[in-house]
C-alpha cells in the first residue's frame, strides 16, 4: 500500500490500521469467513511525494500520482513497490507549475465533457418531441379515418 501524504499532516500507521479495519469488516460483511489482512499482507510504503503549497491542491495531486503510477506500472509487482516506486515519487516528482497545468487540463477536460452530457441531453430532447409528436399523429389517426369514413358514407348515399 503506497502511502502519499502531500501536506505532511498524516499519521500512516494510524491510517494503515484504519484501511485494514476497513477491509476485515467490508470481507466478513459479505459472508466470506474471517479475513486475513494484516500489516505483514498488506505492507505500507511511505513516499516522500511533493508536497502542496496550500489546502486545495490535494485532489490534483492524487491525480497526478495516480497517473503516474498508471503510466509506469500498469501492474506492479510487491518488489516494484518497495523499491521502484519509492524511488520515483521524490518531492521533486513535479513541480507547482507541473500542478497548476494539470488544473488547466483538469478544467479543459471537465468543460468538454460538460459541452457532451449538454449536447447529449439536447439531442435527447429533440429525439424525444420528435417520438411524441409521432405518437401524437398516430394516436389521432384512427378517428381522422373515421371522420373520412363516414364523411364518404354520407356523402354516396
Amino acid at each position: 500500500m503506497l502511502f502519499f501524504d502531500s501536506l505532511g499532516t498524516h499519521h500512516p500507521a494510524k491510517i494503515q490500521e484504519n484501511i485494514i479495519a476497513y477491509l476485515q469488516e467490508a470481507w466478513s460483511s459479505n459472508d466470506r469467513g474471517e479475513a486475513t489482512v494484516d500489516k505483514d499482507l498488506l505492507p505500507l510504503v511511505i513516499t516522500e511525494s511533493p508536497q502542496q503549497g496550500n489546502g486545495c491542491d490535494c485532489g490534483i495531486l492524487v491525480l497526478r500520482n495516480a497517473k503516474d503510477i498508471l503510466q509506469e506500472w500498469p501492474i506492479a509487482t510487491q518488489a516494484e513497490v518497495d523499491d521502484g516506486m519509492q524511488k520515483h515519487f521524490t518531492p521533486e516528482l513535479f513541480s507547482p507549475s507541473d500542478i497548476s497545468n494539470e488544473r488547466r487540463m483538469l478544467r479543459q477536460l471537465l468543460q468538454t465533457y460538460k459541452d457532451r452530457y449538454e449536447r447529449e441531453l439536447r439531442l435527447r430532447e429533440i429525439s424525444e418531441r420528435r417520438a411524441g409528436v409521432l405518437s401524437d399523429d398516430s394516436a389521432s389517426s384512427p378517428s381522422d379515418v373515421e371522420v373520412e369514413k363516414d364523411h364518404r358514407t354520407m356523402s354516396s348515399g
